[in-house]
């Protein structure tokens, strides 16, 4: 199965503050420091080489409608992700593939069974793990 193309940015996830570029050593604290200037004046400004927060922004809206578009009937898609993000986080590793792993083992009925724990209230915003 082919990739959308709204998924071509493979450093996408961040989680616990560490993101998999920043743990391989691919984008230094400094740099993002100096970055995030650039996007909080210019959130339109194409930096060299990549996207604008307005790119990422376009980028992540389409991907929402195209899923909410193919895929419909459940109304819970949020509280899902938090209750499989958070018990692949409570497992040890680090790498992309080790993510991808821990995140198909988290589909279980005893964990996918508990997503209504995670219910949010209307326009509530919260970390997802």
């Amino acid at each position: 199965m082919a990739a959308a193309p709204f998924l071509r940015n493979r450093y996408w996830i961040l989680r616990q503050g560490k993101s998999i570029p920043n743990e391989k050593g691919l984008i230094v604290s400094s740099i993002c420091k100096e970055v995030g200037a650039v996007d909080e004046e210019d959130p339109f400004k194409r930096p060299e080489g990549g996207e604008s927060v307005e790119d990422v922004a376009s980028r992540l809206a389409k991907a929402v409608v195209q899923m909410e578009s193919q895929f419909q009937g459940h109304g819970d898609p949020l509280q899902i992700l938090q209750t499989v993000m958070g018990a692949a986080m409570d497992e040890n590793g680090s790498g992309s593939d080790e993510l991808a792993s821990r995140l198909q083992a988290a589909v279980t009925k005893p964990i996918l069974s508990q997503h209504r724990k995670f219910a949010l209230l209307t326009g509530e915003l919260r970390a997802v793990v």
